[in-house]
This record gives C-alpha cells, sequence and structure tokens, in this order.
C-alpha cells in the first residue's frame, strides 16, 4: 500500500516504492542542442512570422515554453512539432542570446502518428482550416485512414474534417487566396460549390471590387456571381440620402470600378441629382 506522506516530488511519487502514488507517472525530457534539430520536407507546416515574434518576445522576457515533440531516426533528431518555437530559438542565437539547449520530448509513433499530432497539438498556433485539410487530406489519401478513423482519432467531427478536406482539395488560386486572408474558408468553399472551377476568377474580380471599396476581404454578398444587388442608379441615390454612410459600391458591387472613378471625379453627387429629378 502507497503512503504519499513524506513524497517531496511528483518524480519521488511516480517511482517504485513506499510513496508511489497511482495514476502519477512521469514522461521523460531532454534538453537538445536546437542546432542539431532538423525539419523534414513535407511534415512541416507554413510560418507564421508574427508567432515566431511572439515567442522571441517571451523567451527574451524569460518565460518558458512548452517542449517540443523530436523523433530519432538513425542518429538524426528530427522536429515533429513546435517549428514556431525551434525557429524562434534558432533566430535568437544568431542575434547573440545564449542558448545552448531547449526541452524536448521524444516522439514514438508512425508517419500517420505523427500526422494526427500535429493535428491535435495543443501547443502553439492551431492549424488554420485549410492547413488541418491537408492534413486530414495526407491521413485519407496516403494512409487510407477513414473519415470516421480521422474523426474519432483527432475529436474532430466528421462535419468539420470534409469541410477541410473539401477547401484543401480546391484549385490553387482559391487555396492561395484563403492562405493569405483575402477570403475565409467557409466563404471560399460556398464558392467552389457555386462555381465550381471558376471559383478562383469569382473570388479574384470580387476581390478587385472589394478593394475598390477599401476593404481587403471578400465576403458572402461579394459572390454573387456578378449580378449587382441594386441597380447603379438606386445604390447611387440610396449613397446620397445616407450623407455618405452607406457606399453605393456595397450595394452595386458589379460597378465598383466605375462608382470609385466617378466619386474622384466629384461625378457621384451631381449624377444622383440628376438622378433624382428625372
Amino acid at each position: 500500500m502507497s503512503d504519499a506522506t513524506g513524497a517531496v516530488s511528483l518524480k519521488v511519487m511516480s517511482e517504485k516504492g513506499r510513496h508511489k502514488v497511482e495514476g502519477v507517472s512521469k514522461q521523460t525530457s531532454f534538453f537538445v542542442d536546437p542546432r542539431l534539430i532538423e525539419v523534414e520536407e513535407g511534415f512541416n507546416r507554413p510560418i507564421d512570422r508574427e508567432n515566431v515574434e511572439q515567442f522571441k518576445s517571451s523567451i527574451r522576457d524569460g518565460a518558458i515554453i512548452p517542449d517540443i515533440f523530436v523523433r530519432v531516426d538513425n542518429g538524426r533528431i528530427i522536429m515533429v512539432d513546435g517549428e514556431h518555437r525551434l525557429i524562434a530559438v534558432k533566430e535568437l542565437i544568431a542575434e547573440g542570446l545564449d542558448i545552448e539547449s531547449m526541452s524536448a520530448t521524444q516522439f514514438r509513433g508512425a508517419d500517420d502518428e505523427r500526422i494526427a499530432h500535429l493535428i491535435t497539438s495543443s501547443q502553439g498556433k492551431g492549424l488554420s482550416p485549410l492547413e488541418a485539410g491537408v492534413q486530414y487530406n495526407k491521413l485519407f489519401n496516403v494512409h487510407r485512414w477513414t473519415i470516421k478513423r480521422i474523426s474519432e482519432r483527432t475529436g474532430r467531427s466528421v462535419a468539420v474534417i470534409s469541410q477541410a478536406m473539401e477547401i484543401a482539395n480546391a484549385n490553387s488560386d482559391v487555396r492561395s487566396a484563403v492562405r493569405d486572408g483575402s477570403i475565409s474558408a467557409t466563404e471560399a468553399r460556398k464558392a467552389v460549390r457555386k462555381h465550381g472551377d471558376e471559383a478562383g476568377k469569382v473570388i479574384a474580380e470580387s476581390l478587385e471590387t472589394v478593394k475598390a471599396a477599401g476593404k481587403s476581404r471578400v465576403t458572402a454578398k461579394n459572390i454573387d456571381g456578378g449580378t449587382p444587388t441594386k441597380s447603379l442608379a438606386a445604390a447611387i441615390q440610396e449613397e446620397m440620402d445616407s450623407a455618405g454612410k452607406i457606399k453605393a459600391e456595397e450595394l452595386c458591387p458589379r460597378y465598383a470600378n466605375l462608382i470609385a472613378y466617378l466619386r474622384n471625379c466629384g461625378a457621384v453627387k451631381r449624377l444622383a441629382e440628376e438622378i433624382k429629378a428625372v
């Protein structure tokens, strides 16, 4: 029978002996020179510079960052999870900060389990829907996992997985628009369903429209196949009636470039007055 009385650490409580407590176990971490750790092509993710800078700032302030996960293959130490942390540490070393090692946990598992770990890892920045969709596709297409198995292993619903895979399977121009933030994954998926292979073109045209209106992100109301919600005349009249609070291009996105031109020429007000006089 165990007796926790007198135990002074979790280490003591996890090891065999009279202080051993069931339900307390240990996982060994190692201190590894970050310059020894390699990043494997195909298992990395797009790097978010803002995330890297946040880690660098935290480390400079003395924060303790979570373990990275690595695997060992024939004498090589290879990154599994924590690349943003690794990049941050390597950059700080290059900038002159004295860092000899970082804490790492050895990951044991096959390629498919490494992918599942990447999807479910709660450390650092989570995967975007597009990034997750790419990983789901690897499990489904390469490792022959069923959607049900992916759902059970990752804790994500079948609907979430299917939607992420759908956007990851879209044409490259659509994925590029999602990646650079021009459109959300949800709206991009709607565009693909409505316009098929033409979705990228529709998104690009809609992006020009919203940029002309001073915005930078395509939303559902912009993806309408080019049909204005209101006529040009009605949109201009509503802008004038609202004293500029409502923008004509938002009501009539098809003619956003023309509206912007007319506004720059000072012609919007004159045109509205002519419309009103008719």
